[in-house]
């Protein structure tokens, strides 16, 4: 058996469509890719990133975001980085989310250790000397079942590699299976982006979520305040704009964090779910919106009693 490690969220199109953000069809795409690659005699590491390194990136991750919140677009489903990670993981595949490097960095690393190959659309692992591994790009599943993996093209003429790997490294970069999101040393810092294309609209639901985090903050012994950033719509000067808030923790709603559905109908001030669709959207983007608030609260939750998101989100 051969080892390939995947940069998973490149290839999140292929399990899920820009369409629809349907959770069990995601799952068994999930499945089949497992199973084609078996079937072809690959095991599977998937890799995902779990913080923002630098500067530029955070820049660049700001105005995607902004151009999602302008253009009221969303394509990718709330939450993608840990449920597609849940999926893999509940299916059996190893799930590493890169914590304190780049995850080309971390992937190119483990890759060369475990003496794997790479599945990744990325130009960033021609970059190293002294690689060991084989590069990958697209997949395709045939009738037999099996997966097929197609090479990368490479650098054009004139690339260079970048950063030498040397081994062994003393300090490998660090992964931890499940996303870190509230786990990490020292965390005060909540920043997300834009769950739904309706935001401008309906506004941020992890703005009206706040009073549940507060509540996870208090139970993970959190004593200071925490600083949560989101994209919200200035409706003044029409256009993005950043919110930066400092939340104290409270446990005022301890007891929604076991009860995800009741949490759910809590934090939206719903009598009964879904909520009826209002006559300015269409169904489409307000199925997303569904999505992304049943998202945000869930996710919560299930930092709180440790069951993965996926689950819950499948099982409610």
């Amino acid at each position: 058996m051969r080892k390939l490690h995947v940069d998973i969220l490149n290839y999140s199109d292929d399990f899920f469509s820009f369409r629809n953000w349907n959770l069990t069809t995601a799952s068994k795409k999930v499945e089949r890719f497992i199973s084609a690659a078996r079937k072809s005699g690959w095991i599977l590491k998937v890799f995902i990133d779990a913080v923002i390194e630098s500067d530029e990136a955070l820049k660049k991750w700001r105005k995607r975001r902004e151009k999602e919140l302008s253009k009221c677009m969303k394509n990718m489903p709330q939450g993608t980085s840990t449920l597609i990670g849940d999926l893999f993981r509940i299916h059996g595949v190893e799930v590493a989310y890169s914590v304190d490097k780049d995850n080309d960095d971390t992937m190119a690393f483990h890759a060369c250790t475990d003496g794997a190959d790479v599945l990744s659309r990325d130009m960033d692992f021609f970059r190293y000397l002294g690689a060991t591994y084989k590069v990958y790009k697209s997949f395709y599943i045939n009738k037999q079942g099996q997966l097929i993996l197609q090479k990368h093209p490479g650098l054009p003429p004139g690339g260079q590699g970048r950063v030498p790997i040397s081994r062994p490294i003393q300090t490998p970069p660090r992964t931890c299976n499940v996303n870190p999101l509230f786990a990490l040393p020292g965390f005060y810092l909540y920043r997300r982006g834009v769950p739904s294309p309706l935001v401008s609209t309906l506004g941020n639901p992890h703005v009206m979520a706040r009073p549940l985090r507060e509540a996870l903050y208090s139970r993970k012994g959190i004593r200071d305040f925490v600083v949560e950033e989101f994209p919200v719509w200035d409706s003044v000067d029409n256009k993005p704009c950043w919110e930066n808030t400092k939340v104290y923790p409270n446990d005022k709603l301890d007891y929604l964090l076991d009860s995800p559905r009741r949490a759910l109908l809590g934090v939206y001030k719903c009598k009964d779910w879904p909520p009826r669709k209002p006559k300015q959207v269409s169904r489409p983007d307000f199925d997303k919106h569904l999505f992304a608030m049943k998202c945000v609260v869930f996710e919560i939750c299930s930092h709180a009693s440790g069951e993965c998101l996926a689950n819950l989100m499948l099982r409610f």
